[in-house]
């Protein structure tokens, strides 16, 4: 994670939003997230992924009440229409520091991830809110402030098997379906598994039983190589929340989801692990408030010099170290 990624990310998204060449208009093939953080990482990051289902984003920020009003609208559909195949991610476009931006997204119940630094360019918004509703084809629907509760109302009618990305099934394996829908993976898996299992079964049966599966391993798969890939990485916040994911929904079922519980026991136990997430709330928390005051070089080189004081021995000064040799480096350029 590094700090002058941050502010590089933010002026490269005011560079495209005022170019405005790379912005999705309704029909295209929606682009992916690409975001340097995230408040809440969700389990999926990449649109393909839902195909089938139906996605929406909203563009925006504390500072903005007709914003405001959209999210805790969508906040309110979602909790209604989450399991038909709705996912919403927020696309936090102010740099407040994060607690009071986790605070305001715990006291107003807003139950999506928010995208933090992200690249905004396919996903230009020039003023807050702005929704994209992204269809089960993958193709925007709808762009705008407002008018996106029928469209995204209309989209979800034609999602039959919400997580599954199929448009045909078995009527006996809908209860497995259903549960996949829930994120309920260790039921969708028992009974899907039961009906493929089953002595003389249809082979239609056993290949839709097959799907289900296949999903659910997908998502097991997805989780533990996050989970794994962030430990090495020293992203310790974001591999508790992947080996919590496993354990509350995968485990006893699936080879491999069993041993979530003894590496959440690891980390939790391991005395180095909080001091690297503080120290990355830290990094994060000194780019947005460096980069919300257009700060010149010679004050980033001593918050990160203090930052270093601050978080001896951690992976996020080692960046900061480099992140300080390299303003150094344009200093001597300039």
């Amino acid at each position: 994670m590094r700090l002058l990624m941050i502010a590089g990310i933010a002026l490269f998204c005011a560079a495209l939003n005022a170019q405005g060449y790379m912005a999705l208009r309704v029909g295209d093939i929606a682009t992916d997230i690409s975001a340097e953080n995230w408040l809440d990482l969700p389990e999926q990051t990449s649109i393909g992924e839902f195909e089938g289902d139906v996605v929406v984003l909203v563009a925006w920020g504390m500072d903005s009440r007709p914003a405001v009003r959209v999210v805790k609208d969508l906040a309110t559909i979602l909790a209604e229409k989450g399991d038909k195949g709705l996912h919403v991610f927020g696309l936090y476009n102010e740099l407040q520091p994060l607690p009071e931006l986790r605070k305001f997204v715990a006291d107003n119940g807003v139950g999506f991830p928010q995208a933090l630094d992200f690249d905004g360019g396919a996903y230009e918004s020039k003023s807050l809110p702005r929704v994209w509703v992204i269809g089960r084809d993958s193709k925007v629907k709808f762009i705008g402030p407002k008018g996106y509760a029928g469209i995204i109302d209309e989209e979800l009618k034609a999602v039959k098997y919400p997580g599954l990305g199929v448009f045909k099934l078995n009527a006996a394996l809908a209860p497995a379906a259903s549960a996949l829908a829930r994120r309920d993976y260790s039921e969708a898996w028992k009974l899907a598994k039961a009906e493929a299992e089953k002595e003389g079964q249809a082979e239609g049966v056993v290949n839709d039983a097959d799907k289900v599966m296949k999903r659910v391993k997908q998502r097991l798969t997805l989780l533990k190589n996050r989970a794994e890939t962030s430990v090495i990485q020293g992203d310790y916040r974001v591999a508790i929340k992947a080996y919590e994911e496993l354990e509350a929904r995968f485990k006893g079922v699936i080879e491999g989801a069993e041993e979530a519980h003894r590496e959440l026991e690891k980390l939790r136990s391991d005395k180095k692990v909080q001091p690297e997430i503080d120290a990355q709330d830290a990094m994060i928390e000194i780019g947005r408030r460096l980069t919300r005051k257009a700060s010149p070089n010679e004050v980033w080189i001593k918050e990160l010099q203090q930052f270093i004081i601050d978080h001896p021995g951690t992976r996020a000064a080692a960046d900061a170290a480099t992140d300080i040799k390299m303003l150094q480096e344009e200093a001597k350029e300039d």
